[in-house]
């Protein structure tokens, strides 16, 4: 038995053995061109045999943590300035007078067209994040809402915001769905939720202080009350 043991440290210690059996990686024809099977089930058989210690184990999370989690954790705060802080302009006059918003309904139809696209594409988008990775998938949709977001500073009248807000709905399609898929990746089932809460609370937190930065913003700008604007 002990033999056994040892063996079984000696062939897989590194935890790269099935992956180095298949040498090196095939070059991928073009950007959206599916993940390599082979290499996953190497992966997948590499996981199941690898051998590592408590310290070994305590390093790798920590890495993971000090790498993965940061990144996330900025993503998810970027994710909410695209989404929510059409809400702190709207307080501005000059903001509702360069979008043309005169009434409730443009203003409710600005806001509710974003989720067209986020509701309609969210599954599609996360198929496409397994077909062809977690790095190209978030790069695709990073880039397009920032890009949309962008945008707003030179779009005018109504018609620009609504297109804008229907693209950047897009963009975020599967955006959160699919962090929380890459999460499981990484972390093992009793670390899952403590780890997938961090980001949440911090962007909760940033939004408590959105709220007020809001109010602030509309006594500084002298705009209408509260009660003259439409809830978001």
């Amino acid at each position: 038995m002990k033999d056994d043991v040892e063996t079984k440290e000696a062939f897989n210690e590194h935890g790269t053995t099935y992956q180095g059996q298949l040498g090196p990686k095939a070059r991928r024809k073009h950007f959206f061109s599916a993940l390599d099977p082979a290499f996953a089930e190497a992966v997948h058989r590499d996981a199941e045999t690898v051998v590592y210690t408590a310290m070994e184990e305590r390093r790798v999370k920590r890495k993971i943590d000090n790498t993965i989690l940061p990144i996330l954790i900025c993503s998810f705060i970027f994710n909410q300035f695209d989404r929510t802080n059409v809400g702190n302009a709207h307080v501005l006059p000059a903001f509702n007078a360069n979008f043309d918003i005169t009434n409730n309904q443009r203003w409710t139809l600005a806001l509710s067209i974003f989720y067209v696209g986020y509701c309609l594409l969210e599954i599609p988008a996360n198929v496409l994040q397994r077909h062809i990775g977690a790095n190209r998938f978030f790069f695709i949709s990073l880039t397009f809402w920032g890009l949309a977001s962008l945008s707003m500073t030179y779009a005018k009248g109504y018609a620009g915001l609504l297109v804008l807000r229907l693209l950047m709905g897009i963009g975020e399609a599967g955006y959160y769905a699919g962090v929380i898929y890459y999460f499981s990746f990484w972390y093992k089932r009793y670390d899952f939720p403590i780890k997938q809460l961090l980001p949440v609370s911090i962007v909760d937190a940033y939004t408590t202080l959105r709220s007020e930065l809001a109010i602030r913003i509309r006594d500084w700008s002298r705009s209408d009350s509260f009660e003259h604007t439409p809830p978001y």
